[in-house]
């Protein structure tokens, strides 16, 4: 197994990895370099040492050459072969839902993954490039993963018959679950935000296989929050080819208060991420509430971290109050704009009451979870 960089021979990933190189994109250019070569080579090196105790070389060779290819491809040497691997899947899915939707557009832009360490991600016009790219920090999947474990576990499990499982939506069971911390939920929580917002790496946070009974949930969480990240920053890529009824729809969720430009764009994307999520958690049979949980979740699991930030720096949870800036509303803000313009959707907002209950229920269940960690946090001090 060995690694091709498309930047190598691809003309605009040749400009994308000077781009990145020259400092354009943060001043820690050499560091994110060493960083994804470390990851890449320890990521193959176990991917070899995992089996070799227990299969021959030729099942090796052909499990990672039916898994990865012989030769993995990456667009340039701050690629993650794990998070391009997992982003390559979520645009792939995005593209599914562009084309059953029919939407017009004039291709898919490039895209590929950085170790900036941010969380972040971005839709950039590239100087010199033919297409425009699409950026994710190559911690940021990984976040939502283990976001959507710590999460589900705060949910206790109903056992119905030995085949099906279902979570609790009664919010009593779920205040005495998180209260006896029980999955450890709470601890669990607690590790992951430490380990984003004060070690600035999601991943630092302790393994763990949460019970199968969860997976399934997890799963969903997981692929709603991911897909959401991808349909957004296509959302800022195509925000130009908006069709009539979401600029409705958006207009209509606007009318209420005065809006800035670049705000509204990022409602755009945010829109457009939500519209083409949904459609692809649909096509796997989840219905409207269930494929709206993640999209939904995603801006909880922000705000939760904004929150935990200002915490552990010493500020009064009731003194909290998240961060705006000229080019990006706030995470609640765009919760609450994304949530009454995507129910003027036509075929969305028949569920309307399903959706509203489903994310009321949730934020209940966020809102308990934070008043037990602000807890534990006056306890240590």
């Amino acid at each position: 197994m060995r690694i091709k960089y498309l930047s190598d021979t691809d003309q605009d990933y040749k400009y994308l990895e000077y781009y990145i190189s020259s400092g354009s994109l943060g001043e820690m250019s050499e560091l994110w370099l060493i960083q994804a070569e470390k990851e890449n080579t320890q990521f193959i090196e176990s991917l070899k040492s995992s089996f070799e105790s227990h299969w021959p070389r030729e099942l090796i060779e052909k499990y990672t050459s039916e898994t990865y290819g012989s030769v993995i491809e990456l667009p340039t040497r701050y690629d993650s072969i794990i998070q391009y691997k997992i982003l390559s899947g979520l645009v792939g899915k995005i593209i599914g839902s562009i084309g059953s939707l029919e939407l017009e557009h004039n291709g898919f832009p490039k895209y590929a993954t950085l170790p900036t360490g941010e969380v972040n991600a971005c839709a950039i016009d590239l100087p010199g490039s033919s297409k425009d790219f699409l950026l994710f920090d190559s911690q940021l999947f990984n976040y939502c993963h283990l976001f959507s474990k710590a999460f589900s576990l705060c949910l206790p499990l109903r056992v119905q018959t030995d085949e099906q499982v279902q979570l609790s939506v009664d919010i009593n069971e779920v205040i005495d679950h998180v209260n006896n911390n029980k999955n450890s939920c709470k601890s669990k929580m607690h590790d992951l935000l430490y380990s984003f917002c004060i070690e600035g790496r999601p991943g630092n946070a302790k393994q763990y296989l949460p019970p199968t009974g969860y997976i399934t949930f997890i799963d969903l969480i997981r692929d709603g929050m991911e897909l959401m990240i991808v349909g957004h920053e296509f959302g800022h890529y195509f925000s130009g080819h908006l069709q009539s009824n979401i600029k409705q729809a958006l207009t209509k969720a606007e009318q209420e208060g005065s809006i800035s430009k670049e705000h509204l764009e990022e409602h755009e994307a945010d829109y457009w991420g939500a519209v083409l999520s949904m459609h692809a958690l649909n096509e796997k049979g989840y219905d409207a509430a269930l494929a709206y949980i993640g999209v939904d979740l995603f801006f909880s699991a922000m705000i939760l971290s904004a929150r935990f930030s200002s915490l552990m720096s010493g500020l009064k949870d009731e003194h909290f109050k998240e961060k705006e800036s000229l080019t990006h509303p706030s995470f609640s803000s765009r919760q609450i704009f994304l949530r009454r313009a995507i129910l003027e959707v036509e075929g969305i907002n028949i569920h309307a009451d399903h959706i509203k209950n489903l994310y009321l229920f949730y934020d209940k269940c966020i809102g308990f979870l934070w008043s037990e960690l602000v807890k534990a946090n006056k306890r240590v001090n």
